[in-house]
């Protein structure tokens, strides 16, 4: 799947797997779709930069939401897009978007999914795995920019690439391994940090936020902060399902995402943070 990775042994003629190890991101399709969507709202603020009203009621309906996924799936087989959305009051506005701007937009996603799954043949290759092929599974494993990007990366190890029910996976895994009511509640997987910057420290110092196992969903207490570099903070996670110490080098983490905040250099704020079940 596009942002969620795994290392898995299949056996066909048993129709059983193991999974040998996972990785993923905190982002799916519908970032994608968002942001489609903001793309378009660029459009229609230069459009209706004279009826900011209409603007707002465009910009708070999810309708837009619908029509970037759409579009994002025609770019699947055209090079370019042109829509006619209709406006709240009753007029339309063409909405326009290249194959190639589309890429642009997500290209920094799509890395996050080649870093996966270059770990994931890094991790093989050190524990002596012979991965035989990747296989692309979901809606977004349909993008092509998506295919060619995976392919780049394959042809570099001699791997072949293929495609398994990319429309279907989420509803025929759910079918397949349904869960169990017992196994319904969740914890967190893997332990996670703020990264702080440090005076002399090249990586910083991470402050411990969501401990691994932690029953979900989770939220921190009030979490004092002080202004780091342009109010920039990076969320952390581990490599390993471990609950790591205080100390645990910056290089044993996987950044996930950059939070910004705007306040006044100096100053101090205090934040909370919440996982929940997704």
């Amino acid at each position: 799947g596009t942002f969620d990775t795994s290392l898995t042994r299949i056996n066909t003629a048993q129709g059983s797997y193991e999974l040998l190890r996972h990785v993923g991101a905190p982002i799916g399709g519908k970032d994608l779709d968002n942001t489609l969507r903001e793309y378009f709202l660029a459009q229609l603020r230069r459009e209706l930069q004279d009826d900011p009203q209409t603007f707002q009621n465009v910009q708070s309906s999810d309708r837009l939401y619908v029509t970037a996924n759409e579009v994002k799936s025609e770019l699947s087989a055209t090079d370019e897009v042109e829509r006619e959305y209709l406006l709240p009051t009753g007029d339309s506005v063409s909405l326009t978007v290249t194959r190639e701007a589309f890429e642009q937009m997500i290209a920094s996603y799509i890395e996050q999914t080649l870093e996966m799954v270059q770990e994931l043949l890094d991790y093989a290759a050190d524990k002596g795995v012979k991965v035989d092929c990747i296989v692309l599974s979901g809606g977004c494993s349909q993008i092509p920019f998506v295919v060619d990007m995976v392919r780049e990366l394959a042809d570099e190890y001699g791997l072949r690439i293929d495609r398994y029910r990319p429309s279907q996976a989420v509803s025929f895994g759910a079918a397949r391994h349904a869960w169990k009511p017992e196994t319904l509640e969740k914890y967190t997987g893997y332990d996670y940090s703020i990264r702080l910057e440090e005076a002399g420290n090249l990586h910083g110092r991470l402050l411990p936020v969501i401990p691994f196992n932690s029953k979900l969903p989770f939220t921190t207490p009030p979490i004092t902060l002080s202004y780091q570099h342009m109010g920039v903070y990076w969320v952390c996670r581990t490599l390993d399902k471990a609950d790591l110490i205080n100390g645990t080098p910056l290089w044993n983490y996987r950044v996930l995402r950059k939070m910004k905040v705007n306040i006044l250099p100096g100053e101090q704020f205090k934040a909370v943070f919440t996982m929940d079940e997704e």
